[in-house]
């Protein structure tokens, strides 16, 4: 009895030291683990990089390589390289930013006669075409094949993430924005897209000041800027309260909590494509805030009633400029005298160059419709003249109803005519 009672105090006794060292075993497996864990993560050559092309470890843009590359959205080279210095072609830039901005390819009718249906890229440049980010050339061509440039790059990125505003809106009513580049003036086509790019942060730092609009966009370049597009913090909702002294609003989006904002001086507001201030915004407006990875507004896109300010300023953006949405405004309510005073020599020309007469552009500027209506009158009388090949007081007097003159003239005229047709017989 003492013996079996022994070995099962032995057997027990083993088993205890086998769990024990088992145990123990595990703890060390898992302390090791660990310690190759944060050695991978904190050296750049390690298991966490292995799955790095060796050529895209020491790139400025590797964590965004990185990101994309675990994301699918690129992919490295058969010979196992990245180049992250390679130019991007636009059919490559396509792919690139359309699987970032989470689209997917489709199978429709492309408006670019240069893209065929069986290229590996027509169905994500279909997307970006349902989606109004491509439009490309006046030819009717996309020029696949041909490097994508920075300026088309950020403003097809930009267009992607619904934040684009024409170069008019805002030149009408911003300038919170100083030029970030001294090689991109205002007048540029790309100026508005990269000051939008730049205030989201969406941009290397070494495009700071330089921007070098038409060098060609590398594929670190594509990395980072796509990958920096997917971290920023968009806020899709309707406009649930707005204090314009405090600077800061609320957005309540479809789904969840309300989003409590509080502006930055250079947020850049921009309502039914109009430029303005926060005191402009109306609640129940549907809005699309643009914050950076840090949380700060940067861009907010506002869509709501259409105002009278909102007429105006589209208005004055049809001028081109030569009117102001105040001019214009004054216009609306029958206030014609600033209109005159800004444009008068202007319209005086583009009314000669249309065909009028300086008396009747005169007419027209200083609305003076009874002289208008006479000299109307005179051009008909000219033209009457001319196509049926008889005097102009002929003509006057039918327009004027005078109808005794009009039997003078008339007598007078055959008169004419029938002393013409016999000296051309005797003759």
């Amino acid at each position: 009895m003492y013996s079996l009672f022994r070995d099962a105090r032995t057997a027990s006794s083993r088993q205890k030291k086998t769990r024990r060292g088992s145990g123990l075993r595990s703890l060390a497996a898992a302390l090791v683990l660990a310690a190759a864990a944060a050695v991978a993560l904190a050296w750049p050559g390690s298991a966490a990089s292995a799955a790095l092309p060796a050529d895209a470890r020491t790139s400025w843009a590797r964590s965004a390589i990185a990101d994309l590359l675990t994301d699918g959205i690129m992919a490295g080279y058969p010979d196992g390289t990245f180049q992250p210095q390679r130019a991007v072609t636009r059919a490559e830039f396509a792919k690139i930013l359309a699987a970032g901005m989470g689209l997917k390819p489709l199978q429709q009718q492309l408006p670019f006669k240069d893209v065929l249906a069986r290229s590996w890229a027509s169905g994500w440049i279909a997307a970006l075409v349902k989606d109004k980010v491509l439009t490309g050339y006046p030819d009717q061509t996309f020029r696949p094949g041909a490097v994508v440039t920075r300026a088309e790059a950020i403003t097809m990125l930009v267009r992607a993430l619904h934040l684009d505003v024409t170069q008019a809106v805002v030149t009408a009513g911003y300038s919170s924005w100083g030029a970030s580049f001294s090689d991109l003036p205002s007048a540029h086509w790309a100026y508005v897209p990269a000051e939008i790019a730049q205030q989201l942060k969406l941009l290397p730092d070494f495009f700071a000041g330089n921007l070098r609009p038409g060098a060609a966009a590398t594929r670190a370049d594509a990395a980072y800027m796509v990958d920096r597009a997917r971290q920023l913090d968009l806020t899709r909702g309707s406009l649930v309260s707005v204090n314009a002294d405090l600077n800061t609003l609320t957005v309540q989006p479809a789904t969840g909590v309300s989003h409590f904002l509080s502006l930055a001086p250079g947020t850049l507001i921009v309502r039914n494509d109009r430029v303005v201030g926060a005191g402009d915004l109306r609640v129940g407006d549907a809005v699309l805030v643009a914050s950076t990875p840090d949380g700060t507004p940067a861009v907010i896109r506002a869509y709501g009633l259409v105002t009278q300010a909102d007429l105006a300023t589209k208005a004055s953006q049809l001028t081109h400029g030569l009117l102001t949405p105040e001019e214009v405004s004054q216009a609306m309510q029958g206030d014609w005298s600033q209109v005159r005073a800004s444009l008068g020599d202007t319209l005086q020309i583009r009314l000669l160059q249309a065909g009028a007469t300086p008396d009747e552009a005169s007419a027209i500027l200083n609305g003076d419709w009874t002289a208008l209506q006479g000299l109307a009158r005179q051009r008909l009388g000219q033209a009457l003249s001319t196509t049926l090949r008889v005097p102009t007081d002929l003509v006057d007097a039918l327009l004027s109803r005078d109808w005794k003159a009009l039997e003078t003239l008339a007598q007078m005229e055959l008169t004419t005519r029938l002393l013409g047709q016999i000296l051309n017989q005797q003759s």
